[in-house]
């Protein structure tokens, strides 16, 4: 009996040891998941609030300085200039976007245009803000397409370059006031350039005609045909003589008068011709009949002149407007900072804004990933140009570089769910111990001799080592293989017993403890000897104890029961 209530003295020592180490273990293992609790939200929190967004600005500005890199190579490949020049155009063109709502690549797509039909370049800027203005007026036509016959127009007409903007200005007044948008007016007045620029007319009088002939209703090609040959017959007249006399006479005019007259103001010679066949009708005479006799027969010039002439004084009133409105050159200023002044303009403008801050962002970061991309399609040439004995090697070690993160993953796995409780496999088997001693002391003095002897060369082995502690480790390696053989031998000797009869009452409890003191070494790590307040324990090392003994403790005892 003396026997038994020494091991049970052990065991209650053992079993109170292992409580203050489970409360040490504990304490340290809730805060350090509150720590990393702390951690995970500030991680989140720092991950939303800061790294997300600069690395979406960071998106954002590569791609806003990489689109408008991409719309500004047309401007370069059609604008010859000099690289100071393509600067400034640059600058031009995002400080017209702070005031135009539109977009870095709209404008430098109509300055793409300007380029194409050979606006210089201190004239494109003025070119690309007169077609932004206007754009929001055209019906019917494009953008880029009123660019580019305004362009057409300048270049047939022999414009200067420099009075864009006055063109700009006398189409937007014309739209205002006749029954036509800009859009017509435009693709008209480039149709009747070409002769009306040989007939001697001015731009902005062509521009008239064109806005008077689209007010009647009349396509750009019916009306721009007819309004052709009728110009042509009367230059025709007037530098050959034919049909001079029929066209001098409706026009009550002699031969010379008319030919003087055209030469001096071609366009007043047209108005007054078809404000003399609108008083041929009102006369009562026939004015089908008098374009016969002048040669003008097709129907469609008949049906436009017609037109004209049925208009209250729309030729001479258009002409007028073009002219004063190309004078003034603010037509077209006041109506687009009227439409500029809505809200949706302005938001377009404020995002133009923005977009010319990532702008600045992406050019500081474009040199940097230039020259990474440069040095990656270096890398890809080379490894295209490898030879193939090298291209297999490398494949072969990329293969084994590439086992690595699975073999290191499995490898953590092990050692989280294995490795880690072998740091304490002495301590773990000591609580084992103690449980099944005190279960089994009411069950045999053979049992009780066993464990008493296992005691007793533990007992022993600590006195030992409180004497030298420096020695610990090889100490306890020693007391582990003794411990190691009596464990076998008692386990052998009751191991269908504890199976069959006892499971529930020792084995579970043991591996239930054992999963537990896993699970708090997962959380402690590195850190879970500084928990431990025994100067002896510290000094331990578990790992020789532990290759003896878990793979036959595990083997024997824990697989069984599963």
């Amino acid at each position: 009996m003396a026997t038994r209530r020494k091991i049970g003295s052990i065991f209650v020592d053992m079993v109170l040891g292992n409580a203050q180490f489970d409360k040490d273990v504990n304490k340290f293992q809730r805060k350090l998941k509150r720590f990393g609790r702390d951690m995970e939200r500030t991680g989140k929190s720092l991950t939303k609030g800061f790294t997300l967004p600069v690395a979406a600005i960071g998106v954002a500005a590569v791609k806003t300085a990489t689109n408008f890199e991409t719309a500004f190579a047309g401007v370069r490949k059609t604008v010859n200039a000099t690289e100071a020049q393509f600067k400034q155009l640059e600058k031009g063109i995002i400080k017209l976007s702070l005031t135009i709502p539109k977009s870095t690549e709209e404008l430098s797509k109509f300055a793409e245009i300007g380029g194409t039909l050979n606006i210089q370049p201190e004239n494109l800027l003025k070119f690309t803000e007169t077609i932004a203005r206007l754009s929001d007026s055209l019906d019917g036509i494009s953008p880029e397409d009123a660019a580019r016959k305004l362009g057409q127009f300048a270049n047939i007409t022999g414009m200067a370059q420099s009075d864009i903007d006055r063109l700009g200005s006398a189409i937007t007044e014309l739209g205002n006031n006749l029954a036509t948008n800009e859009g017509p007016i435009v693709e008209m007045s480039q149709r009747i350039a070409g002769i009306g620029t040989v007939a001697g007319m001015s731009e902005a009088e062509i521009v008239g005609i064109a806005g008077a002939m689209a007010a009647l209703g009349e396509e750009a090609e019916a009306g721009g045909t007819a309004m052709q040959k009728t110009i042509k017959a009367l230059l025709t007249a007037s530098e050959t003589g034919k049909k001079l006399e029929e066209f001098a006479g409706v026009l009550q005019m002699t031969g010379q008068e008319f030919k003087d007259a055209f030469k001096a103001d071609s366009t007043e010679v047209l108005i007054q011709f078809v404000e003399r066949l609108k008083a041929i009708k009102e006369e009562g005479g026939s004015v089908v009949g008098t374009l016969n006799s002048l040669g003008l027969k097709t129907e469609r010039l008949q049906t436009a002149l017609l037109k004209a002439v049925a208009s209250q004084d729309g030729l001479r009133n258009a002409v007028q407007l073009s002219k004063e409105a190309w004078a003034a050159n603010i037509a077209l200023l006041e109506e687009s900072n009227k439409k500029y002044q809505t809200f949706g303009a302005q938001i377009q403008i404020l995002w133009n804004s923005l977009k010319a801050f990532l702008k600045i962002i992406g050019d500081d970061l474009m040199p940097f990933l230039k020259t990474m991309t440069a040095w990656l399609l270096k890398a890809t040439k080379a490894l295209m140009e490898m030879n193939p004995e090298t291209r297999r090697a490398g494949l072969a070690f990329a293969a084994v570089v590439a086992a690595i993160g699975p073999l290191v993953t499995i490898g953590g796995i092990f050692i989280a769910t294995v490795a880690s409780p072998m740091l304490l496999w002495a301590g773990a088997i000591t609580v084992a111990l103690g449980g099944v001693a005190a279960a089994w002391v009411k069950w045999g003095d053979d049992i009780s001799a066993i464990v008493s002897l296992l005691a007793k060369d533990f007992m022993d082995t600590l006195n030992a080592v409180k004497e030298e502690p420096g020695l610990i480790a090889e100490m306890f390696v020693e007391m582990g293989k003794d411990i190691v053989e009596a464990v076998k031998k008692m386990v052998l000797g009751v191991k269908d017993w504890m199976v069959n009869k006892f499971d529930s009452l020792v084995v579970q409890p043991v591996r239930k403890a054992l999963r537990k003191l896993q699970a708090s070494l997962k959380a402690c790590g590195t850190r879970l000897q500084e928990t431990l307040t025994c100067q002896i324990w510290s000094k331990i090392s578990f790992s020789s104890l532990a290759d003896l003994t878990e793979g036959w403790f595990s083997q024997q005892i824990l697989q069984p029961t599963k």
